[in-house]
């Protein structure tokens, strides 16, 4: 049942102090979503796509509330006070707050977002954004911290990819696992070439890879 999942993801995803206020986001946008496409939620909202492309949310964020409406999007991913939509002819815009949106410009980037072509899919960690180009290179924005974005060109060939604070996952066409980060990369060599991967998720401190 698609309405039970969501409400499952959203008490995962919720922090403990929001729990309440996930599940009736998510129960809101549900009720009006029979038509979905596809149900993203950031820290701060719980964004619905219909497979018209239009936007559907619901957030007690201002800069959220604002995207309401929007069409001609595929996907949506959000870190940490913003919100990143990817459009149909392949570019992504960012909204959020003005510290936030500073915060993730001014840190080590490998391409900014206004460089962004042809991408694909995206996704967020807290101040760490990843684009996936159709030609399977990744592109990568904000936190350097654990040299997650300098390090990104280690991900090639991906067909899927996921953020988190330190570090990004890719996975490419042939199933292998790749990753940027140096705690990552230790990780991973620590436990050999991971393959016949799906899928991956990552959140802080935890990092979930799905087998073929």
């Amino acid at each position: 049942n698609y309405k039970e999942a969501c409400l499952i993801l959203g008490d995962i995803l919720s922090f403990k102090d929001s729990e309440e206020l996930y599940n009736k986001h998510i129960t809101t946008v549900m009720d009006e979503f029979d038509f979905k496409a596809d149900i993203i939620a950031t820290p701060e909202a719980v964004i619905g796509i219909t497979k018209s492309g239009k936007i559907l949310i619901e957030s007690d964020e201002t800069y959220a509330k604002n995207l309401e409406g929007k069409c001609n999007i595929i996907d949506a991913a959000g870190g940490h006070g913003y919100i990143a939509l990817l459009k149909t002819d392949g570019t992504v815009e960012l909204y959020g707050k003005s510290k936030s949106i500073k915060k993730l410009q001014q840190q080590t980037s490998s391409t900014a977002f206004s460089q962004w072509k042809n991408i694909i899919d995206i996704s967020c960690g807290d101040f760490t954004s990843v684009g996936l180009k159709s030609d399977g290179t990744v592109v990568a924005v904000g936190n350097n911290e654990d040299s997650q974005c300098t390090n990104i060109k280690n991900i090639n060939n991906a067909k899927h990819i996921s953020a988190s604070y330190f570090a990004v996952f890719g996975t490419t066409t042939r199933g292998e696992l790749k990753c940027s980060g140096n705690d990552a990369e230790v990780m991973l060599t620590d436990n050999g070439t991971l393959k016949n991967i799906k899928l991956t998720a990552a959140a802080r401190d935890v990092f979930i890879a799905l087998k073929e």
